[in-house]
């Protein structure tokens, strides 16, 4: 009869473990999905704080300390590169190139023609 009650307490023992751990795991769960409703929001935050409307409208602010201001037409400098053009020159006769062999390749030289079937 001792065997049997001890061995009976230990299951009960082990029965109450598990519940345990289940309630704990479960709070586990609830503070993590806390945690990425909380970073999710604190993202959401950060994307307004970084976004160009609100850095528009706070460094454009009457009240900003910085004085920024557009600039006007006859303050822009426009820069030509001749190196460039010739860089883009070369590679659109390369591409030439490679679009002809390809054309030359799917060319049919002669015109089709239907026959009546016999």
């Amino acid at each position: 009869m001792l065997i049997v009650t001890a061995v009976s307490l230990v299951y009960v023992q082990l029965q109450i473990q598990i519940f345990d751990f289940a309630y704990q795991g479960k709070k586990r769960e609830k503070a993590i999905t806390h945690l990425l409703d909380t970073n999710s929001e604190v993202r959401s935050k950060i994307c307004l704080l970084q976004s160009a409307n609100h850095l528009g409208v706070k460094l454009l602010d009457e009240n900003s300390k910085a004085s920024l201001k557009f600039l006007s037409r006859d303050q822009i400098v426009q820069l030509s590169m001749p190196m460039v053009s010739k860089i883009e020159q070369a590679s659109t006769v390369k591409r030439d190139k490679n679009q002809n062999l390809l054309a030359n390749f799917f060319l049919l030289k002669s015109q089709a023609e239907a026959e009546p079937i016999r």
